[in-house]
């Protein structure tokens, strides 16, 4: 996304953990950018952000259709259609006044819950049941 988008920075040398205990030492770039979305069209600037290749997180198409189905609850949740599997930004503490929750929905224990922070509505929990 960084080189889509042209983005450049200073270059550090960043050592980065695993939950295994493995530590490996990258050359990654922070830069800046704006972000927005439909639910924020104010642009908000992002100031000292890590570039990395890939985060190896799993990727998991939720259609709204089918999840409004499967959990009523959800049905008037503007949950984003999403083209890519791909984590493209990660959102951190640093940035904390995105991660607001200004509303939840939620059904039982054992289902998904949504969250609508500023920038619009994210799915949490196991949609695979």
């Amino acid at each position: 996304m960084a080189e889509r988008l042209q983005l450049v920075g200073e270059t550090h040398c960043l050592d980065i953990n695993t939950v295994a205990n493995e530590t490996t030492a990258k050359n990654l770039d922070r830069v800046s950018f704006s972000l927005s979305s439909k639910d924020q069209p104010d642009s908000v600037m992002v100031h000292g952000a890590w570039v990395i290749d890939k985060l190896n997180i799993p990727f998991f198409k939720v259609l709204k259709k089918r999840a409004a189905e499967q959990w009523n609850y959800l049905s008037d949740v503007d949950l984003p259609k999403l083209d890519s599997g791909d984590v493209v930004v990660l959102i951190g503490a640093g940035m904390a006044h995105l991660l607001i929750h200004l509303e939840v929905c939620q059904g039982r224990r054992d289902e998904p819950i949504t969250v609508k922070t500023p920038l619009g509505w994210t799915l949490f929990g196991n949609v695979n049941h």
